[in-house]
């Protein structure tokens, strides 16, 4: 039996899930739909996922260098739609195609955030590529690289966030 809510794997004999909370109330219809969906949304209302942007210029000495990075907001964890990609507005282009890189998320809330480096395999992305995210069981969601049709999907990672990491 999974979770309603996020999917996990729950043992029927928990009034609840072990990994989001969401009481095991058994039942279908629209009605429990709109309490899934309100629970999400409280759930991880505050939870924002942001990407770390790089900026780069040519020096003095027409060297291309990086010149500052930010992390940018991209998707609050509530409005991620289940079971399919959600692409982003913006394009992704490594400076160099035939290397690995990574791709820098930040995960946070009003309390706590985690920071990962996923990386991304070169002969995954060949040309410019759009970036998306999608969830996964258990309140967790993979970044996307790709054209819509070859993505690359990184590792995993968690939208509850319990300590700073």
């Amino acid at each position: 039996m999974k979770c309603d809510c996020c999917r996990s794997p729950v043992d029927e004999e928990n009034a609840c899930c072990q990994v989001c909370g969401f009481p095991l109330l058994g039942g279908d219809g629209s009605d429990m739909s709109s309490i899934i969906g309100d629970y999400r949304r409280s759930l991880l209302g505050g939870t924002v996922l942001s990407i770390e942007q790089f900026y780069y210029g040519y020096n003095g000495d027409g060297e291309l260098e990086e010149l500052k990075s930010e992390y940018v907001d991209i998707a609050n964890a509530a409005d991620l739609p289940q079971d399919e990609i959600m692409w982003f507005d913006c394009g992704y282009e490594p400076l160099e195609l035939q290397r690995e890189f990574e791709l820098h998320a930040l995960v946070r809330n009003s309390k706590y955030s985690f920071r990962a480096n996923l990386l991304v395999k070169p002969d995954s992305v060949k040309t410019f590529s759009k970036l998306g995210v999608c969830t996964e069981d258990g309140c967790r969601v993979r970044f996307v690289v790709g054209d819509g049709t070859d993505n690359f999907y990184t590792e995993s990672i968690p939208l509850l966030i319990k300590q700073n990491q």
